[in-house]
């Protein structure tokens, strides 16, 4: 297999140019390399913001969690930096699937609309907030994100990756091995634990989207999967998003239970 690190680069350098903003701030990890040999090494980062490789730097604070997980099951948290890209090294010295995963401390937000008619938005619960005359909320959330990146050390094996156990998580259903141009993949979207139907996915390949728009679309089937072809070569990322009505005590402080999943993974050339 071609080493993705080339095209990365040729991503980069894309991203450069087209700097088109995506919808809303987005939480990924992002690997220099998605497969490589034995002992080699290769960068690690998170990308936040609403431009994708990289654009704002991400706070330490803001982090619950940042990890690497490996082959074997064993676990390494990852270094962080009081506010920068969060860049690591990793030595792959394992065969088989390794696994980064980061997620953001849980946060709640309120829209509100002012007694001037502008909107303005404030890090606190919809009862801690204080309305101007003429004011009033226009909504409230908890929000919490979880991205992963997969990347293969040695040969690609049979084994799909397994969950880590994110309150809403992309899985790959296909082995690593079948991560080619040009063949179904197939993936599953787990909520606290059991599959999501009817999900909306977005699939991006960051070589020729750079922006990190929709390269395109899918929606998950009752078991919770869905299945995408990549027709191009180069690091892509899937996202998807679910919200819940907040019930009990908790929808006095805010509306909605926001989640975000992001998972990147790199797509090899055929090898005849």
């Amino acid at each position: 297999m071609q080493s993705t690190f080339r095209r990365f680069a040729t991503s980069i350098a894309l991203c450069v140019s087209l700097t088109a903003p995506i919808e809303a701030h987005t939480l990924a990890v992002i690997l220099t390399k998605t497969q490589a040999p034995e002992n080699s090494k290769a960068t690690v980062y998170m990308a936040w913001g609403h431009l994708l490789p990289v654009d704002e730097l991400v706070n330490a604070d803001d982090i619950a969690s940042y990890r690497v997980h490996g082959p074997s099951g064993e676990t390494k948290d990852l270094k962080l930096d009081p506010r920068s890209l969060q860049a690591n090294e990793l030595v792959f010295e394992k065969p088989g699937v390794h696994q980064v995963e980061a997620s953001r401390k849980t946060g709640v937000f309120t829209f509100v609309k002012k007694g001037d008619g502008k909107t303005a938005f404030m890090r606190v619960p919809k009862s801690e907030v204080k309305l101007e005359p003429g004011g009033s909320i226009v909504r409230s959330m908890r929000s919490q994100m979880y991205a992963k990146a997969i990347a293969i050390c040695g040969e690609a094996g049979e084994k799909p990756a397994a969950a880590l156990g994110h309150r809403l998580e992309i899985v790959p259903v296909t082995a690593p091995k079948n991560f080619l141009i040009d063949k179904p993949i197939t993936m599953k979207v787990i909520a606290d634990g059991k599959p999501l139907a009817d999900a909306e996915v977005r699939i991006a390949c960051l070589r020729t989207h750079s922006d990190g728009s929709s390269t395109t679309q899918a929606k998950t089937d009752a078991n919770g999967q869905f299945e995408f072809t990549p027709a191009e070569t180069g690091l892509w990322m899937i996202s998807v998003n679910h919200s819940e009505k907040a019930t009990g005590e908790d929808a006095k402080s805010f509306d909605t239970d926001s989640f975000v999943a992001t998972l990147t993974l790199g797509i090899e050339d055929v090898v005849e």
